[in-house]
């Protein structure tokens, strides 16, 4: 096979395994499909947090992730994690009353900085 035949045989399987581009306006439709419901839920979620924990609280503890049926609370020290880890039932109905359409069902606490 000479190089004239190969680069025929490249070309017809590149041809074969080559999709045509999608569309970037869909694309980004799609995406924003997905995204959309997820900010709106973490929107849900961070008013409610805003709303509900006091000022001492939220000057060292902010909200994190909000990911599928869980809530993520980050403390800047040991001492504020374990006072949220002992609120933690209350907040979770509080925030079962007032948000049900989030779903959380579980808070993880975790030490990290305040921003």
């Amino acid at each position: 096979m000479n190089d004239f035949e190969f680069l025929v045989k490249v070309k017809k399987q590149h041809k074969a395994i080559y999709k045509e581009p999608a569309k970037l306006g869909d694309t980004l439709t799609m995406l924003m499909s997905r995204i959309t419901p997820l900010s709106d839920k973490f929107a849900m979620v961070e008013k409610y947090w805003n709303r509900s924990m006091s000022e001492e609280v939220k000057g060292h503890c902010r909200l994190g992730a909000v990911s599928g049926d869980l809530m993520e609370i980050i403390a800047e020290s040991p001492s504020y994690l374990y006072e949220l880890r002992l609120c933690s039932r209350q907040i979770l109905k509080d925030l079962r009353a007032n948000c049900p359409a989030a779903g959380i069902r579980k808070i993880k606490f975790a030490v990290g900085p305040r921003s």
